[in-house]
């Protein structure tokens, strides 16, 4: 049996506040979502399944322009911030 080490890859995110709205409609653009403050929105994954994005998830986009949710937990055990 092989072991395999996971690659890391660049990620950007945007954690949802509820309050950053202008920011994270920015970063949406490009799949024309538009979100309202404190307010929890849906994000297409592949095929027809939708997220739930609420207060304090992040959005990511990975390195093939898609979009996905990730809960904080989740994101803060398994990303670092590069800056």
């Amino acid at each position: 049996m092989k072991t395999y080490t996971h690659k890391p890859i660049e990620v950007e995110a945007l954690q949802w506040t509820g309050n950053n709205t202008e920011e994270m409609n920015k970063f949406l653009k490009s799949i024309s979502i538009t979100v309202y403050k404190d307010q929890p929105f849906y994000i297409r994954v592949d095929g027809p399944a939708f997220h739930k994005v609420e207060i304090g998830d992040y959005v990511v986009k990975d390195n093939f322009a898609k979009y996905y949710k990730i809960n904080a937990m989740k994101f803060n055990t398994n990303f670092t911030s590069k800056t």
